[in-house]
């Protein structure tokens, strides 16, 4: 059994669900599906304890349609409900909006229809398993996902959002490039503010400094994941598969002209980053917890979480989730 549970308040879901666009969903998931529409986060809630008192035993299949953090609301309700003991049952992901970085790691292409047909059809009949973070975000509670952004990433990702009601490839493509340009010029502070984060991290391989003296530059950034690249091909994590109950983590401390000069090898994959330690650059593959003192906010899996003020967060290994893939 197939349940698409919509969000009707992302931007990618269709403007005219609530008068019956659940319909086209359903005739693309095929006879036996389940639609089912939440508007709120205690609908939720209700609703993955509801499939997960169903599924003991003979677990379904559940696809969070509509992007934007829909994907890590879903797996939170779902822990919250029966805890990280009980197996997920198996996802189907589909493209829409800031989770796209997700669906295209895992192959899937195209509109969310045609992923549904597809997999109607029988041409997504593998399954890959993919590590999960536990974001405990003090205050603001414990959340699950695959990337988390702290800093220039998260403020860059807030003024794309800032430019329309729904942002796209242009808009992304030009934020990147104004960050650049402003990175060269170091014109920007509020983009480039540092903090130092008290970073403690444990296990994995390290490389860089991990804990500098004061008198060094705070950081201007921290990503951990578990998801090799994300959106517009930006690998900013160390190379190599992630481990189970593992995950990558990033700490920047460059100066904002040495990030635009070595962008290649830092957004994009390309050269070796152990090179980049002198300059400020630390991380560590296959770590085991994180900890940090953030501000401001953070994103995770694309959905914007603010910190009205600074916060130790604690970062571990999630439960891992199965996703459907192309045959």
């Amino acid at each position: 059994m197939l349940t698409v549970v919509l969000n009707p308040k992302a931007r990618r879901c269709p403007s005219n669900i609530e008068a019956g666009a659940g319909l086209r969903v359903a005739k693309a998931a095929g006879p036996g599906s389940e639609i089912r529409i939440t508007r709120t986060l205690d609908e939720l809630d209700q609703l993955l304890t509801e499939i997960s008192d169903r599924t003991v035993g003979e677990p379904g299949t559940v696809c969070f349609y509509g992007g934007d953090g829909s994907v890590g609301r879903g797996l939170t309700a779902w822990v919250r409900a029966r805890g990280e003991e009980l197996e997920i049952p198996p996802l189907l992901a589909v493209r829409g909006g800031t989770i796209n970085f997700l669906s295209s790691w895992l192959g899937i292409r195209g509109r969310p229809e045609r992923t549904l047909s597809l997999w109607r059809e029988g041409g997504m009949a593998q399954l890959r398993t993919v590590p999960t973070l536990r974001v405990d975000l003090g205050p603001a509670g414990v959340h699950y996902g695959f990337v988390l952004v702290w800093g220039v990433g998260e403020r860059v990702l807030r003024r794309y959002y800032s430019r329309s009601e729904q942002p796209g490839f242009w808009d992304a493509s030009l934020v990147a490039a104004q960050t650049v340009l402003r990175a060269l010029t170091g014109r920007d502070r509020e983009l480039f503010a540092r903090s130092h984060l008290g970073l403690q991290v444990e296990g994995g391989i390290q490389a860089g400094t991990q804990s500098p003296p004061r008198t060094e530059p705070g950081a201007l950034s921290l990503l951990a994941g578990t998801v090799p690249r994300l959106s517009l091909g930006i690998r900013p994590l160390p190379r190599g598969e992630v481990q189970p109950n593992r995950f990558h983590v990033s700490v920047n401390r460059m100066e904002p002209r040495d990030l635009a000069r070595h962008g290649l090898t830092l957004l994009a994959g390309r050269g070796e980053s152990s090179a980049l330690a002198p300059l400020g650059l630390f991380e560590s593959s296959s770590a085991e917890s994180l900890e940090a003192t953030l501000d401001g906010g953070i994103s995770l899996d694309g959905e914007l979480f603010a910190l009205p003020e600074p916060t130790r967060v604690r970062v571990t290994a999630g439960p891992s989730v199965r996703f459907w893939v192309p045959s």
